[in-house]
């Protein structure tokens, strides 16, 4: 009797050999759809893990050289440093009197900036 087309509502056989033979079926269609189950959960991963994963061209170890000066980077962002010639004064904008106690605590504020 095959285990996997007999029907659900069948008589069980009453032997003993009988059975242990549908147990050992079934225990081995059970493991085989548990190696199919994975096989199938493993796929879609790897298909996910090649389109959105990381990649080796992506990102390149940086060459090796022999000058002991770093290189300059190609494309310097932000602003340069101003020219030496340029005057340079300093400005304290000092608040009044009345303006220097806290209106919180009334403590004397400090300057916390340049």
């Amino acid at each position: 009797m095959d285990a996997l087309s007999a029907d659900p509502d069948a008589a069980f056989p009453t032997d003993v050999t009988a059975l242990q033979a549908l147990v050992r079926e079934l225990l081995a269609e059970v493991a085989r759809l548990r190696a199919e189950s994975a096989e199938l959960k493993s796929k879609p991963a790897a298909a996910t893990k090649h389109r959105f994963g990381r990649r080796s061209e992506r990102k390149k170890p940086a060459p090796i050289s022999a000058d002991p000066m770093p290189a300059r980077r190609r494309d310097e962002h932000g602003r340069s440093a101003l020219p030496e010639y340029l005057e340079r004064r300093d400005v304290v904008h000092d608040l009044t009197d009345e303006q220097k106690p806290c209106p919180v605590c009334g403590r004397a504020r400090e300057c916390i900036g340049e």
